[in-house]
């Protein structure tokens, strides 16, 4: 089936072919009270069909926000926290090429000749001070990058990675993160590849991983191949890890955990497209919401604040996620700039 890419709020969102969305959409609009509340009660608990699933989207889109806090409210007796799939999402591949410009030397004279091809040579054999190269995302975005070594990153919301120019000269491949990244490395043995983490270093020669460096801790995922990690503070030997180990070192208490046989569906959901969360409390949930797209959240219910749930929702556009991250929650939300009250 034909698709087509929505450009929707910094993010590409894959939409049905336009008869079939019609179609749906007409659906939608027809379905009654009792329907709509079904429909809810299914997403809930995972088990919309596909063609459901596109109700349920359409549902989300069309209708005001009155409208879905009705809905909420004729449906929270029934509310159980559950996992809930939704959709995927293509992220818009962005390749930055440097531009280079060329200048020639015109001859005046003999005398001026000789001397600007002495001054040219001087310069062509100096060595040149390679730039670092900076890549940033904004609230809600993320950034597909071609790394000068032929290495591949995609960087989460509300990031920065920077590249280190003089890699070639100094036989090491460096970054530097503020905030996620999923890496790609190209394998060169003679020329490792290090991540630097705030408090963590990361150090590989190929491999596929994700790196996590908030301002309250850093987390690390290995997908395939073999990374070593170190705490860059403390004389101790690094740490190897193998795929599907994940380490989260608090910043605060400086504690470090290892987990082992995780799945990147657990621990890099985003870079499929969606944000998943395990046995989390919903303070902390919204807190990676606050992080990810900009957002305040103030919870009113402490006992909703406390609760852990389990559950997947979609990485795309603010007001299509605030829908779905209140219909999971079973809550009300009231947004007032950017601060949004949960009730």
């Amino acid at each position: 089936m034909m698709k087509e890419a929505v450009k929707d709020g910094g993010m590409e969102i894959d939409t049905k072919s336009p008869d079939t969305t019609a179609l749906h959409k007409s659906y939608s609009q027809k379905m009654n009270d009792e329907e709509i509340n079904q429909l809810i009660k299914k997403y809930r608990n995972n088990e919309l069909s596909d063609t459901e699933f596109q109700d349920f989207l359409l549902l989300l889109r069309n209708k005001d926000e009155v409208t879905v806090n009705l809905m909420l409210d004729e449906a929270k007796a029934d509310w159980v926290p559950s996992r809930s799939i939704l959709l995927k999402m293509q992220e818009t591949q962005i390749n930055r090429n440097r531009a280079t410009r060329r200048k020639r030397l015109f001859i005046w004279s003999s005398a001026a000749a000789v001397v600007l091809l002495i001054v040219g040579y001087f310069l062509f054999t100096a060595p040149q001070v390679q730039e670092d190269i900076v890549y940033q995302t904004g609230y809600g975005e993320t950034l597909h990058i071609e790394l000068p070594d032929g290495s591949t990153a995609l960087l989460n919301a509300n990031s920065s990675l920077t590249w280190k120019g003089d890699w070639e000269k100094n036989h090491l491949r460096q970054v530097s993160l503020d905030g996620e990244a999923f890496f790609d490395v190209t394998k060169k043995e003679k020329i490792p590849f290090e991540v630097d983490a705030s408090v963590l270093r990361v150090h590989v020669l190929g491999t596929e991983f994700n790196v996590r460096n908030r301002p309250n801790d850093v987390d690390v995922f290995l997908h395939e191949g073999k990374v070593d990690v170190r705490v860059k503070q403390e004389e101790v030997k690094e740490l190897s890890m193998k795929p599907g180990d994940f380490i989260h070192f608090d910043k605060a208490d400086e504690n470090m955990t290892i987990d082992e046989n995780k799945r990147i569906g657990k621990k890099a959901a985003w870079v499929d497209g969606m944000l998943e969360f395990e046995n989390r409390e919903i303070q902390e949930i919204l807190k990676e919401y606050e992080i990810l797209y900009g957002k305040k959240f103030k919870i009113e219910n402490a006992e909703l604040a406390n609760k852990r749930m389990d559950f997947s929702l979609p990485y795309s556009d603010w007001d299509l996620v605030r829908k779905a991250l209140g219909i999971a929650l079973g809550a009300e939300f009231n947004e007032l700039g950017d601060t949004i009250i949960v009730k």
